[in-house]
């Protein structure tokens, strides 16, 4: 499969994802975009406050880790997302023990709209994954809801957030737990104009619109043919 792959363009999801051992034609990295007006703009967390991790309970998402921040800063942490039959176990040895329905709650999955409430009210959304993850759409997801994230900073982390200003790239649990700390010096506006302005759907149809413009441009050249179905398309009124 990667040997015919390594033949044909390729458009990574972020700088993170261009793996130089898979030998793969990177043309382009367009990053994945959301619909912003879908997320609802939370300009202060819920009180009492929370912490939240949003999305699969698995080892490489670092749910364990999530409790662990939440257990040694005494915050109330409330986890949503699905779990796969792969990591039942993963759930019942490591997770369950610790989740007592008072510090710490799982709720079960959650659709789009009980995902944004729970975003938008969040205190920050923990991030601590423990594997390169070429796009973290929850952390676009949280933003844009204005929440910052604090996450550790592997795969396409530190292209998402902008340490300082939208959330916190931390190398350790003990720089996440600090990181806490810092939250309050978030704007949240801040972390909702940066997604608007770097993850909305139209960045990332305008992004692939020009990769693929200049693929038919460099295939019509190739071929003695100076201009291209694709531009003659996008100059029609």
């Amino acid at each position: 499969m990667f040997t015919h792959a390594k033949q044909q363009p390729f458009v990574s999801i972020s700088e993170s994802q261009r793996e130089p051992r898979l030998g793969l034609n990177c043309v382009a990295t367009v990053y994945n975009g959301i619909d912003t007006d879908s997320y609802n703009f939370y300009p202060q967390p819920s009180d009492p406050p929370y912490l939240l991790f949003l999305g699969r309970l698995s080892p490489e998402k670092g749910t364990h880790l999530a409790i662990e921040i939440a257990q040694r800063t005494g915050w109330h942490l409330k986890l949503a997302g699905k779990i796969d039959p792969v990591d039942v176990e993963y759930y019942e040895t490591v997770l369950k023990p610790h989740i007592d329905g008072k510090q710490i709650e799982y709720l079960g999955e959650a659709n789009h709209q009980q995902k944004n409430v729970l975003l938008g009210n969040a205190f920050a959304t923990l991030f601590p994954i423990t594997w390169r993850e070429p796009f973290g759409l929850v952390m676009v997801e949280s933003m844009a809801s204005g929440t910052p994230v604090i996450a550790m900073n592997l795969g396409s982390a530190a292209e998402l957030i902008v340490h300082g200003k939208t959330g916190f790239l931390c190398h350790s649990i003990d720089e996440c737990v600090s990181a806490l700390d810092q939250v309050p010096t978030i704007d949240r506006r801040v972390c909702r104009e940066h997604v608007v302005s770097h993850f909305s759907v139209k960045r990332m149809v305008d992004g692939y619109e020009a990769v693929y413009q200049q693929l038919a441009n460099e295939r019509f050249a190739q071929n003695g043919q100076s201009r291209s179905p694709v531009t003659a398309v996008n100059k029609r009124s």
